[in-house]
């Protein structure tokens, strides 16, 4: 716990009270490879920031079965419109490898946003980034097969390759893209 609190201090300096808190209210979920932590009907009452391993939000599209997001370690994950209106979830949240993570429940979410300025600070600053990760993907249609595979690199450089190449598929690279990426990840394993 004292090591995540230290990487959050880094992103946001967080005040004793507010560390305190999370101390007391963050709880630590571990979860097994292709285990499901959310279904399409379920109310979202966590968020999640990843200690280790890889999550997948996906869900029934007019195209099929979509990914929505990915997140990896150090980042921040919420299935939005279900966790931001306690609504029932339409999207599945998949562990794509061994995966753990700091929870923290929607209320206490809410006391620690209202009562911890910085903490709102820290919460912005990591939503931000992973709504970027999800609002690329979304656009991903009008990339090209070069465009794609540089995106990719570009933003996932730093996970596994088995995870390169599952999002590689989720965004529809092409044969040579995924030639590309093959050789790229034996040179960077």
């Amino acid at each position: 716990m004292e090591d995540f609190l230290t990487k959050l201090d880094m992103i946001v300096p967080l005040p004793q009270p507010c560390k305190e808190f999370l101390r007391k209210h963050l709880y630590y979920e571990e979860y097994e490879e292709k285990e499901i932590l959310l279904k399409p009907g379920e109310i979202s009452n966590t968020m999640a920031f990843i200690d280790y391993g890889f999550l997948q939000g996906y869900g029934p599209t007019h195209w099929g079965m979509t990914v929505f997001r990915y997140a990896g370690k150090g980042d921040l994950y919420i299935s939005p419109m279900s966790y931001f209106q306690q609504l029932p979830a339409v999207e599945y949240t998949q562990a794509l490898d061994d995966t753990a993570l700091y929870e923290l429940s929607f209320n206490d979410m809410d006391f620690a946003l209202k009562e911890y300025e910085e903490f709102r600070n820290l919460f912005t600053a990591m939503l931000f980034k992973s709504s970027f990760r999800e609002s690329t993907l979304k656009i991903m249609g009008t990339y090209d097969q070069e465009e794609k595979y540089q995106w990719l690199i570009d933003n996932y450089y730093h996970v596994a390759a088995e995870h390169r190449m599952h999002i590689a598929k989720s965004i529809g690279l092409d044969a040579k893209g995924m030639a590309a990426l093959k050789r790229y990840n034996r040179k960077h394993e």
